[in-house]
């Protein structure tokens, strides 16, 4: 016989669904990078990103609007920039629905190591230029350096004021100075020559 059956398939759309999230550590930007990325997304409002520091008490950092419905993949990030080093941060995805219903990710966490004493000092040697630049982090709102010559004396004393934590560049002025070497030191005593 020839029955004919409607099984009444329907096109049928996932809610959110969450691919990955990644929270890794920046060392050199001194942040703290987070990404994830969706496979589909069903009346997505958007995502807000919660940090806390003890895993418990998860307060919001940002807001990244989702994209409503869709069936492609999307990439997201961000960078939290208001982190110290030394302190573990835990984070996590609220995922908001446009009718107000939400759901949460698990947690990730990453951590600053200290804050390196890495600097550089560029051009060596210096030639015509006349200007020293030296790149360098600091959390502090001021920076020494000194230059000196090859007897160990200070020729020059360097203070800056800083606006803000992170990589810093200065230019030096040492077209007062004869040719010779010198060392330049940080306030740590690191030295370059």
């Amino acid at each position: 016989t020839n029955t004919t059956v409607d099984f009444g398939f329907q096109d049928f759309v996932l809610p959110v669904e969450l691919l990955y999230f990644t929270a890794k550590a920046d060392q050199e930007r001194q942040q703290i990078d987070l990404s994830w990325a969706t496979a589909s997304e069903l009346n997505n409002s958007h995502f807000d990103l919660e940090r806390s520091e003890d895993a418990k008490a998860f307060k919001p950092i940002a807001r990244i609007e989702g994209q409503g419905t869709t069936l492609e993949t999307t990439d997201y990030a961000y960078s939290d920039q208001e982190v110290q080093t030394g302190i573990t941060y835990y984070y996590r995805l609220k995922q908001v629905d446009v009718d107000g219903t939400f759901e949460y990710s698990d947690i990730r966490s990453a951590k600053l190591d200290k804050a390196s004493t890495e600097w550089k000092v560029y051009p060596s040697p210096i030639g015509a230029s006349q200007q020293l630049n030296v790149e360098f982090y600091s959390e502090a709102t001021m920076i020494t350096f000194y230059v000196m010559d090859m007897d160990g004396r200070r020729v020059m004393s360097i203070e800056q004021d800083l606006t803000a934590k992170g990589w810093q560049s200065i230019n030096i002025d040492v077209s007062a100075l004869p040719a010779s070497t010198y060392t330049i030191l940080d306030g740590q005593g690191n030295m370059k020559q």
